[in-house]
């Protein structure tokens, strides 16, 4: 309890509290502490509109880090999975297109249909790959560069 009030205020101090009639919050990169009266509870919002607890392996690199860099961390870590789930699908969208490129003698109407859709595939994922790459070097830069 003592150390979620201690993230509270870590938190306080680079964000401003959401106030409501009879608490305050803050949701910081995917997670929620919420001040009502003199308890102070921490939930995890990324997945979906419903709250639910930290996992232990979060709670343990929050205490390890604190707070912000925790959180940070685990957002990093997360984003480097999805850079490597990007790649790989990249790679057998590039295979498949390989194949249909091979085949379109065959149905030449619905092979330059699943080419043209793993065209756009292929773009809409280097984009995303861009985009976490970016998150990635942000984090590096903001704890490991001057």
């Amino acid at each position: 309890m003592q150390e979620i009030k201690k993230w509270y205020e870590e938190v306080i101090l680079c964000q401003r509290p959401h106030q409501r009639y009879d608490s305050e919050y803050i949701i910081y990169k995917g997670f929620k502490i919420t001040k009502l009266n003199d308890t102070f509870t921490l939930k995890d919002v990324r997945w979906s509109n419903f709250y639910n607890d930290v996992s232990k392996t979060n709670l343990n690199i929050l205490r390890k880090h604190g707070f912000i860099k925790g959180v940070d961390i685990i957002g990093y870590k997360r984003d480097v999975k999805r850079i490597k789930s990007y790649k790989k699908r990249i790679t057998r969208l590039y295979d498949k297109r390989k194949i249909f490129k091979k085949q379109m003698d065959e149905d030449r109407r619905l092979n330059t249909k699943r080419i043209r859709n793993i065209n756009l595939r292929i773009d809409d994922y280097v984009s995303f790959i861009f985009f976490y790459q970016v998150r990635v070097n942000q984090f590096k830069i903001k704890y490991y560069e001057v």
